[in-house]
């Protein structure tokens, strides 16, 4: 089959913070506790369809082969370990926790996302307690004349699995084997677990709601999938950014409030604090600890504009239009029990992505929102440790409200406590 134009991308980042004086050793060796999902009990039919139709013997032996022949950064694998024997302490296992095929049709043509979502979950399986989750993930866009039918849309997710004909935009191959190994060879374990960070509420506000540009996969039941792709998006890249392994998001979460960012209201929501997980030795229900830091967010507005003639963006502007995509979300990191204790951090911070594109294109408009907002993401967390006053001064004044150096050195400070 003739595959035209792919467009790639990743989700993963591999610039991680780096340490100074090097990590500890892993006492004992970790136990690989095999691929599975993160699901209840029977759903995996629905929220993993196309994975279900592969071959995922051949997947999970050519997964065991990755952590075979790869080294981690301060730790052993153990494939000789057995789930009922791990009392010492820490199990990993690779988990799918989202497949996502969506198409999308543009002026006269159809345009395809296939991605893949995925954590390395740590654990303690004595205690069935969820330690740290490190995302990662591979995503493919496409563009067809004809709508895709389903034989296409089984070939692409075969080959995220096993092929090797999708490329990085540096050349590497790109599928999910690869992606796994390259974070299993950066991502550094520790002994103990102390101080955890999650993001435990995503709101959106009514005017996003409303918004022309938001696709209509987002709005059912009162925007939650939307909602889970802001909360997955940013713990994965301010984990991945800051050495951090955060807890996995969880639609239940804590707090429930009108404005979403108000004072919460936890009541028995540690109660409802487990995650399913179907392994290859069975299905399980696993605790997730009540975090020290909760990060809350709300994204409160997006805006599409152009950029007019004699701007720094518009020097072909005879030719193209430099479009902008901005958009605006309230962070806050709170102590997610005791509605009394004041904010750690809490602040507005924006981003915008400027496109630039012929006068007559018709394009779908909603990845740039996303890349937007994904800025936003990497920048809190670049200024968070950034060196060059100058730089996070700028960045400060121009792109963020309510928030100055000593709130912006408490959130790092909360970061290293929980790397």
């Amino acid at each position: 089959m003739k595959i035209k134009g792919f467009i790639l991308s990743l989700f993963l980042f591999t610039g991680a913070v780096g340490f100074t004086k090097g990590p500890e050793r892993m006492d004992e060796p970790v136990i690989y506790a095999g691929f599975g999902y993160i699901t209840s009990y029977g759903e995996r039919q629905y929220k993993f369809p196309y994975t279900e139709q592969i071959d995922l013997p051949r997947l999970r032996k050519k997964l065991r082969k990755i952590v075979a022949s790869t080294r981690p950064p301060n730790y052993k694998l153990s494939l000789s370990g057995r789930l009922k024997n791990a009392s010492n302490g820490l199990t990993l296992a690779c988990t799918l926790d989202g497949e996502r095929v969506i198409i999308e049709k543009v002026g006269g043509r159809f345009k395809i996302v296939v991605a893949l979502s995925a954590q390395i979950l740590v654990f303690d399986f004595s205690q069935k307690k969820i330690l740290a989750t490190f995302p990662f993930g591979v995503q493919v866009v496409d563009v067809q004349d004809n709508e895709p039918k389903e034989e296409y849309l089984r070939s692409v997710i075969h080959d995220l699995y096993f092929g090797g004909r999708f490329k990085t935009s540096t050349g590497g191959p790109l599928n999910f084997g690869v992606e796994f190994s390259k974070k299993l060879k950066s991502q550094v374990l520790k002994n103990r677990y102390g101080h955890h960070m999650q993001v435990c509420l995503v709101d959106v506000s009514e005017k996003v709601k409303n918004y022309e540009f938001v696709p209509d996969h987002f709005k059912g039941r009162d925007f939650r999938l939307l909602k889970s792709e802001i909360a997955h998006q940013f713990t994965k890249y301010f984990s991945e950014q800051n050495s951090v392994g955060m807890l996995p998001f969880t639609v239940s979460g804590f707090g429930k409030s009108a404005r979403g960012l108000g004072k919460r209201t936890v009541a028995s929501a540690a109660i409802k604090r487990t995650m399913g997980l179907k392994l290859e030795n069975g299905n399980f229900n696993f605790k997730i600890p009540v975090p020290d830091y909760g990060i809350y967010l709300r994204l409160e507005g997006l805006k599409k504009f152009e950029l007019k003639k004699g701007s720094s963006h518009a020097k072909s502007y005879s030719s193209y239009r430099n479009l902008g995509y901005a958009c605006l979300l309230d962070v806050a990191v709170r102590d997610p029990i005791d509605d009394s204790f004041p904010d750690y951090f809490s602040g507005k911070i924006k981003a915008v992505k400027i496109r630039q594109v012929s006068s007559s294109s018709v394009e779908s408009d909603w990845p740039w929102f996303q890349y937007a907002m994904i800025d936003a993401y990497r920048n809190l967390s670049d200024f968070a440790r950034e060196s060059d006053r100058k730089k996070t001064s700028s960045w400060l004044a121009n792109y963020t409200t309510g928030i100055e150096m000593p709130e912006l050195k408490a959130l790092s400070e909360l970061i290293g406590k929980s790397q």
